[in-house]
């Protein structure tokens, strides 16, 4: 005798308000996760609302075009010391010249000339989208290409300060371009992947499950490109023997500590690894000002400036 359920009215009633649950449910993680990708990929603009004459420095406004036509606007300060090193400061996802504005001023009162400019899509930079360090690569080879061309400086002593996203960038494009010769990468993913995986909840909102892959996923559908082609951990090894001076911020929510050691155990010599274990994300300087500027300072005048 085969059995053949009988449903009550009751029970498909039930049935059918199960399903429409279940089909609102995933219209709503769908709706929230493609509007959260749009916040990755489109963060606020925030306004150049500081200058260096507030530590008594007098910079000029640049711009220069990166290879896929937007214009890059930032400052430049040249080098006051006799050997003609520069460095280039920059922050990490959503900031701009200011975020690391503190930065900038501690190397200029050291001698160092200083390039700092807003990443595509943020600050006065053209653009509409931030890629979270994929296309901003093409911004940092923009930017050596213009400090090549400076008459003021030395060529073979250009270095990079990196923060996050943008610690991310400078250490990717610089594994197949030479022209960075000493780097610092201060709180920074060893891939981007990893960084989305772990961040996401920071970024939107939004808890990891179930948003997390579907933010990653429509994030790239935005941007036309694979996250999991990001990965400094797989570049670093190639700036040896260059060396590189990495960052740990010891609070940090948005970048878990085992980043830095995979990014240090790939990386050749000569190479540095710092643990600032109070510190933030990105706000290292702010709670170790003094040895942040010994360390910094003295790693840029031992491998750049020669001193």
């Amino acid at each position: 005798m085969i059995f053949t359920p009988h449903w009550s009215a009751r029970g498909r009633a039930l049935a059918a308000v199960a399903g429409s649950l279940v089909i609102a449910g995933t219209a709503y993680v769908g709706l929230e996760a493609w509007s959260a990708s749009d916040t990755v990929v489109h963060p606020e603009r925030k306004p150049i609302d500081r200058s260096l004459s507030e530590f008594g420095i007098s910079a000029e406004d640049v711009e220069f075009v990166t290879t896929d036509g937007l214009t890059l606007r930032g400052w430049f300060v040249p080098p006051s010391g006799a050997n003609g090193a520069v460095v280039m400061t920059q922050p990490g996802y959503g900031g701009n010249r200011t975020s690391v504005i503190t930065h900038t001023a501690m190397l200029v009162r050291h001698g160092y000339g200083v390039l700092t400019f807003d990443w595509r899509n943020l600050g006065e930079s053209d653009g509409y989208q931030s890629t979270i360090g994929y296309e901003e690569q093409i911004d940092v080879a923009a930017a050596t290409k213009w400090l090549l061309a400076r008459p003021d400086i030395d060529r073979s002593r250009i270095g990079a300060l990196g923060q996050s996203a943008g610690a991310a960038a400078m250490i990717v494009e610089a594994a197949d371009d030479s022209t960075i010769r000493a780097l610092v990468a201060e709180t920074t993913f060893a891939s981007l992947q990893d960084m989305m995986d772990a961040s996401i909840s920071q970024r939107t909102g939004l808890p990891a499950f179930p948003f997390a892959p579907l933010v990653t996923a429509f994030s790239e559908m935005r941007v036309h490109a694979n996250i999991s082609d990001l990965r400094p951990v797989d570049a670093i090894g190639r700036l040896a023997p260059r060396p590189v001076l990495l960052i740990r911020g010891g609070r940090d929510l948005w970048m878990p500590g085992y980043n830095a050691d995979l990014l240090f155990a790939a990386a050749g010599e000569p190479k540095e690894l710092w643990d600032a274990p109070e510190a933030e994300h990105a706000k290292v300087i702010l709670t170790y000002p003094d040895e942040y500027e010994r360390r910094v300072v003295g790693f840029f005048d031992k491998y750049l400036a020669g001193r």
